[in-house]
């Protein structure tokens, strides 16, 4: 195994293309709010997917997967969501569309925190093709100028989509959810 000063830079360098992503989402709400820079928000969104993807495989093949880096990321990829989540409201989309969305973050991070698991395995994939939606739909907001029944339906169905992941991955667990209450109430 190797030591944790040969971990190091690879650790940092996976850490570093996470927090990159902060300053890459600022820069998409300011080209979004801007005016004619289409090509800039497709390679500002590309990049957002590609290093979100590329860190964690990186981080798991590399071995320096750790809990706080996957705080980060979870951090991270939540205030670039959000942000866009932000710009389409802002664009006249309608914020209910949010909604299913707060409550799979707000349950996911409930549970995470009640039985201390390193991960819900099985949601990550379809909470990110809610944010592949909210991020199809900003570029179609920038290069079609209107909203659309069709994409604000495709949104509420993906974000719908990615809460019942959640519920069901939740009912897979109810046992270790229950093994854990009852042990909290016991002491």
């Amino acid at each position: 195994m190797r030591s944790l000063a040969g971990r190091r830079p690879r650790l940092a360098f996976v850490n570093v293309l996470t927090l990159s992503r902060l300053p890459v989402g600022v820069l998409m709400g300011v080209v979004f709010a801007g005016q004619n820079k289409r090509s800039y928000l497709l390679i500002l969104i590309g990049y957002l997917f590609v290093t979100d993807v590329l860190d964690g495989a990186l981080a798991r093949r590399w071995s320096v997967a750790t809990l706080p880096g996957s705080v980060l990321d979870y951090v991270v990829d939540r205030f670039n969501y959000y942000l866009a989540l932000f710009l389409l409201i802002h664009s006249g989309v309608s914020p209910f569309l949010l909604i299913p969305f707060l409550l799979r973050d707000l349950i996911y991070v409930s549970v995470q925190i009640y039985i201390r698991m390193p991960s819900l395995r099985g949601t990550k994939a379809v909470g990110f093709i809610g944010t592949a939606a909210v991020y199809c739909y900003l570029i179609a907001l920038k290069y079609w100028h209107a909203r659309s029944f069709v994409l604000d339906l495709a949104l509420f169905l993906a974000l719908i989509a990615s809460l019942m992941s959640l519920g069901v991955r939740i009912f897979h667990l109810r046992q270790q959810l229950i093994n854990e209450l009852r042990r909290d109430l016991l002491l």
